[in-house]
C-alpha cells in the first residue's frame, strides 16, 4: 500500500534513488534469482523492473511509468548473474517482519 501522495507524473517523473529514501539489500541464488528487500513501501504499484546493462544500473518502473533507480552500480560479477534473470523479486521487510512479495518481469537493457 502506497505511503507518499505525490505530484502528477509530469512534475515528477523520475523519484530520488531508493538508497537515499530507504534502506535496501539485493541478493542472487544460485539458481540465478534476482531479490530486493526493502523497509519502506514504494510510493507507487511497480509494474516491472529493467537493467540497464550499459550503466549497470537497475530500475524500477511504476505502472504510470514513473522510474526509481535503486541507486548503486551493479558489481561485476553480478552483472552475469542479472543479464541471465528474467524476473525478480521484491520483498517488503518492516520491523523484521516479512510484508510482501512481488514477483515481476527484469527487462534487460542491451546497450
Amino acid at each position: 500500500m502506497p505511503e507518499n501522495i505525490l505530484p502528477p507524473i509530469e512534475e515528477l517523473p523520475v523519484l530520488p534513488h531508493m538508497n537515499t529514501t530507504m534502506k535496501f539489500d539485493l541478493a542472487f541464488s544460485h539458481e540465478g534469482e534476482v531479490y530486493v528487500f526493502h523497509d519502506k513501501a514504494f510510493s507507487e504499484r511497480i509494474n516491472w523492473a529493467e537493467y540497464d546493462s550499459k550503466e549497470a544500473q537497475l530500475y524500477f518502473v511504476a505502472e504510470n511509468g514513473r522510474i526509481q533507480n535503486l541507486g548503486l552500480k551493479i558489481f561485476k560479477d553480478m552483472q552475469k548473474i542479472i543479464m541471465q534473470a528474467r524476473r525478480i523479486f521484491i520483498i517488503y521487510v518492516e520491523n523484521g517482519v516479512q510484508k510482501q512479495i512481488i514477483e515481476m518481469p527484469l527487462l534487460i537493457q542491451l546497450n
